[in-house]
């Protein structure tokens, strides 16, 4: 199993978000702000990311990818930096493409535009004209490339990343560093893993916008009320959590009808035993005491009254005198139905002779017995003389009066009226009772109630009562329930208790008690006034635990495990051996590497000195330019084990090397170039004349390619080098197209067009003379850059005969006498060199370097 496919496995075991972000990065794309922002939303939505996963094939720099890929040209740029738009930069299918650009030329963003669109271990962005004014254009380009098997395809500008693209790598100084750490540590990783140290980088940064959020959460906690410790409310406040329920809010905060008067009573009794002291508390207490007692007393004069046993009397005496009264009016009703006139006998009949007898015994007759019933005696009633009718009449009517049956009547009624008596005064609440229960209720305000309730209840009773006793078809009814006046007797006699036990002490804790029973009620009320906030400060914590939750899985140990194993599965001796082999060719000696533990995402490769007796970190040896080195030591090493032998593209390459390295460089790129398509671009006459001089002598194919400026105007693409950036034999080339044009065109040219001319082609065929001495002869002997010699290759110089020096002499000294490099002497008529002449010493040029190389090549 390779390891991109246990990468794509082990990719399927996370989260769906972290795999489409492993999916953008191998599309090469950017994760911006916005994204991270968009990947936090999603979470806390509960919105999964719908991603395909990653399959083996997407990794940048696998081994089981699609034939490889070779660039064909760039075209079709617009608003690309400040490039010239119309432009076309072409590459050669095989071999190695040089592009040249001087500085400020348009070579980066040519670069650039590669980057973007193939596979490299840092994304970038490529930019507008940024001294464009006005609305700039959109962008737009397009890469062209062939598949190795035949096929071909095109990527536009913005368009989704090509995968066969991706198959291409790109070295610029920015990846180098991908290469080589801040610490300037070694970690080469296979690209794979590179992808997981970005993984980290963005749950990083997932974690980062999380806490923010978490932070915001903070700020917006709402203001609650600051509640005194112990009291309910404020212990039911430090309980608020995400779980809190709406229903347990209204549990906590609900409040009794009768909540602001319990308050009120409550505030209105810790203010007087405030302004009291322990004497002013006996004295109330023996006062309340006094009121139980009072209401006491009265409940049980109702009891006695209105009770089972005091119903059941009044009942019994109503009844009894109305049967009474009943009877003697049934007697009274026969015994004189004859008389002349009706009603004798009735109550007011009754009453009228009560009042005569009152009369007559105090007043008319007051030494007589009443009735005087005598004839000639005047009748007390109507003051007229009896005559025998009246006397007798009087006489009958006395006799009814005693009777027994009115008798019993009339006792009947007098105790009846004696109840009435007592029953009238119970039907209203005296004032001495409320006042009493006034003085109950700041002491016991349920016991005040239960007992006005049965005062009031009772009143009631008694009324109902004399209204029945008048009128019996009003109903009977139940006798009352039993009177709170034992619970009366026993809070006097613990009022009394009380205030007996009462002195300093007790009477602070009196104090105290009633201050806490204040402060629970005014901390309940607030809390009931914050029931807002509450639910505010609820719903915070509940998406607190949200982000909480969201923050606690963003852990990047199992990517730092999984990026460890596949190091260590992965990255072998033969990795190991192919980097330090590479590190060789770049002149970098005895460096070694190692696995030296790992952090966040990746096992680290720290670079040390094999054979060093004191160990220190390579940043402290090696220069700037080595440790650039180990960078592209280790670009090269990844692109050494990638099968699909695509094309490799490197930008600057040897910036900061000196030119042994340089040299190197263009020998480990030439060597690369004969087995898949290199493209460099560079700005380093040097560099190129290394190249091609390398190129020439092991036979790959070099195609030139020049970006330049026209103006102020850059990104003009040509296919060949500027002259100064020439080699040899592309110099040659190219005088031998001017020489073909030269005599094509000879006799169209007049003689000072001519003379031109030829001056020119004698002037850089000197240049050439001098070029391929340099390069052909002394730079193989001595290194110009280094001044190293070269001892193997100073049999070149024992080789060359005199017959070489004299021709060389003659040839380069003819030469520069046909160039105009000095104003002729007046006196000498100059002629310029026919065509044969020029054509003669160019093919003396060529043939002397061919024996120069022959000479060099020769064991």
């Amino acid at each position: 199993m390779t390891i991109e496919e246990e990468l794509s496995k082990w990719l399927i075991t996370r989260p769906a978000w972290q795999q489409d972000v492993v999916g953008r990065m191998c599309r090469n794309e950017t994760i911006d702000d916005a994204d991270i922002t968009k990947i936090v939303d999603d979470l806390i939505a509960g919105t999964p990311a719908v991603v395909t996963p990653v399959a083996v094939t997407d990794i940048p720099g696998n081994p089981v990818a699609a034939a490889g890929v070779r660039l064909l040209r760039v075209r079709d740029l617009r608003g690309v930096n400040d490039l010239a738009e119309g432009e076309t930069l072409t590459f050669a299918e095989i071999g190695l493409t040089v592009v040249f650009g001087f500085n400020g030329s348009g070579k980066s963003g040519y670069a650039r535009l590669l980057r973007r669109g193939v596979s490299a271990r840092v994304a970038v962005d490529v930019l507008g004209n940024v001294f464009g004014a006005g609305t700039q254009p959109p962008q737009g380009a397009r890469i062209d490339y062939a598949e190795l098997t035949g096929g071909q395809g095109s990527w536009a500008w913005n368009s989704p990343p090509s995968a066969a693209l991706g198959q291409v790598r790109f070295y610029d100084r920015e990846c180098g560093q991908a290469y080589v750490t801040v610490a300037s540590e070694i970690s080469y990783r296979p690209s794979a893993l590179v992808l997981l140290e970005w993984l980290v980088a963005a749950c990083d940064r997932v974690a980062a916008e999380l806490d923010s959020r978490l932070t915001a959460n903070a700020a917006e906690r709402p203001t609650l009320p600051l509640l005194p410790a112990g009291t309910s409310a404020a212990t039911f406040l430090g309980s608020l959590n995400a779980q809190t329920t709406d229903e347990q809010i209204v549990a906590a905060t609900s409040l009794p009808a009768d909540f602001s008067e319990q308050a009120a009573r409550l505030v209105s009794e810790f203010a007087r035993l405030q302004a009291s002291d322990p004497a002013g508390e006996k004295q109330r207490l023996a006062a309340i005491a006094g009121a139980y007692a009072t209401v006491s007393a009265r409940c049980r004069e109702l009891s006695g009254l209105l009770g089972a046993a005091g119903l059941d009397a009044a009942i019994s005496a109503t009844e009894t005198a109305r049967n009474l009264r009943e009877a003697a009016d049934i007697a009274s009703s026969r015994s004189f139905e004859s008389e002349p006139l009706a009603g004798v006998g009735s109550q007011t009949w009754r009453e009228l002779w009560l009042a005569a007898r009152q009369y007559s015994e105090v007043e008319a007759y007051s030494d007589r017995p009443f009735p005087v019933a005598v004839e000639d005696e005047h009748c007390v009633l109507c003051q007229q003389t009896l005559e025998v009718d009246g006397a007798e009449r009087l006489r009958r009517f006395d006799q009814f009066m005693v009777d027994t049956t009115e008798q019993q009547a009339a006792v009947a009624e007098r105790e009846v009226a004696a109840l009435r008596s007592r029953l009238e005064p119970a039907a209203e609440m005296p004032a001495v009772v409320r006042i009493a229960l006034q003085q109950i209720d700041p002491a016991d305000s349920a016991l005040a109630a239960r007992a006005t309730q049965w005062l009031e209840n009772t009143a009631g009773q008694a009324r109902r009562l004399l209204v029945w006793m008048d009128n019996p078809e009003t109903g009977l009814f139940e006798a009352i329930p039993t009177a709170p006046a034992a619970e009366m007797d026993n809070a006097a006699a613990a009022a009394k208790e009380q205030a007996t036990l009462i002195d300093q002490a007790s009477y602070t804790v009196a104090v105290e008690r009633s201050r806490a029973l204040v402060t629970e009620v005014r901390s309940t009320r607030a809390l009931v006034d914050s029931v807002a906030e509450i639910r505010v400060e609820v719903g915070r914590l509940k998406a607190r635990n949200q982000l909480q939750a969201l923050r606690n899985g963003i852990e990047t140990a199992a990517i730092t495990r999984e990026a460890t194993l596949l190091t260590k599965a992965y990255v072998t001796q033969v990795v190991s051996d192919q980097f330090a082999k590479e590190a060789d060719r770049l002149d970098l000696r005895r460096v070694t590497f190692a696995p030296s533990g790992g952090r966040k995402g990746m096992l680290i490769h720290k670079p040390g000195f094999v054979g060093a007796t004191t160990p220190a970190p390579v940043q402290k040896v090696l220069s700037e330019g080595e440790l650039t080195a180990l960078g592209l030591a280790g670009f090269l090493t990844e692109v050494a084990f990638e099968p699909t032998r695509s094309a490799v593209v490197f930008d600057d390459p040897v910036t900061s090397l000196d030119h042994r390295i340089r040299e190197s460089v263009a020998a480990r790129l030439v060597e690369l170039a004969a087995g898949r398509q290199v493209i460099v671009f560079t700005h380093d006459i040097f560099f190129v004349i290394d190249l091609k001089r390398i190129a020439e002598a092991e036979s790959v194919p070099t195609f030139d390619q020049t970006i330049a400026r026209r103006g102020e105007q850059p990104g003009f693409c040509s296919d060949t080098h500027p002259w100064t950036a020439q080699d040899v034999k592309t110099r040659v080339s190219t005088l031998e197209t001017k020489l073909v044009a030269l005599k094509k065109e000879r006799s169209t040219l007049t003689d000072p067009e001519y003379e031109a001319r030829a001056a020119e082609f004698a002037g850089e065929l000197s240049e050439t003379w001098e070029r391929t001495v340099h390069v052909d002869v002394v730079s193989r002997v001595v290194d110009t850059g280094s001044g190293e010699l070269r001892p193997k290759l100073f049999r070149l110089l024992a080789r060359v005969t005199a017959e070489d020096n004299k021709e060389f002499q003659d040839c380069y000294g003819q030469a520069s006498k046909w160039a105009r490099r000095h104003d002729n002497n007046p006196g000498f008529i100059y002629v310029p060199p026919m065509t044969d002449a020029l054509e003669k010493a160019l093919k003396q040029l060529k043939d002397w370097r061919s024996r120069m190389n022959g000479y060099a090549n020769k064991p």
